[in-house]
């Protein structure tokens, strides 16, 4: 049996002369509040104090305990759902990887749900070497149908706006306008009733009017 220590808020940073911890600890690092910075970047290479504090502790807390894991925000707030995160997810399993982390969880916030992010995220967990353009085609010909290669454009233009966002303090462009033409577009191309719901339902989580 193994005693879960989930490091969390206040006592995320490892205590000064900490000592090993026992073969049936588990300690799950939560890297919060990462979703109220101004934008979500790739821990590794992010610049943003609280990530830089945060990749000083991935690795202490995983010297000092025998089963490590991450606890992670992909999907946790209304601001968040603005993005397109795969890109960034796959770059941070890549690095959990390399770091020695033995497992990830992601708290998944509701109300609603993001299903792109969700996707990705299963998927990175099994296979972290997949690329973000192969992710979002595979996600967007599942859940969208025959409007699959549009909504792949939809969502590939939120990821650019992210990549973006990770090199400049100006204002990110998420390319509304070029969006909602999108959605439009995919709306005509729905096969089914499910489909062209599910299309709206991506629309309303970004607060765009589709209306003519």
């Amino acid at each position: 049996m193994l005693v879960n220590l989930l490091a969390y808020a206040h006592t995320t940073n490892l205590p000064p002369g900490a000592e090993p911890l026992g073969s049936n600890v588990l300690v799950g690092l939560c890297l919060f509040p990462r979703p109220s910075q101004r934008t979500m970047r790739p821990i590794e290479t992010s610049p943003q104090k609280l990530d830089s504090n945060l990749r000083l502790q991935i690795p202490a807390w995983r010297k000092l305990a025998k089963h490590f894991y991450i606890y992670e925000y992909y999907t946790f707030s209304d601001q968040q759902r603005v993005w397109s995160m795969v890109s960034m997810m796959c770059e941070d399993m890549r690095y959990f990887r390399r770091a020695g982390v033995d497992g990830i969880s992601s708290d998944q916030w509701g109300p609603g749900w993001y299903p792109l992010n969700m996707y990705a995220f299963g998927k990175l967990t099994w296979n972290p070497d997949l690329k973000p353009q192969e992710i979002i085609d595979d996600f967007c010909a599942k859940y969208y149908g025959r409007a699959g290669q549009t909504m792949a454009a939809y969502w590939n233009a939120l990821e650019v706006g992210l990549r973006e966002s990770w090199t400049t303090d100006r204002p990110i462009d998420w390319r509304d306008q070029r969006r909602i033409e999108l959605i439009r577009q995919a709306i005509s191309l729905a096969d089914s009733k499910t489909t062209a719901e599910r299309i709206r339902s991506t629309a309303a989580l970004h607060k765009l009017s589709v209306s003519p």
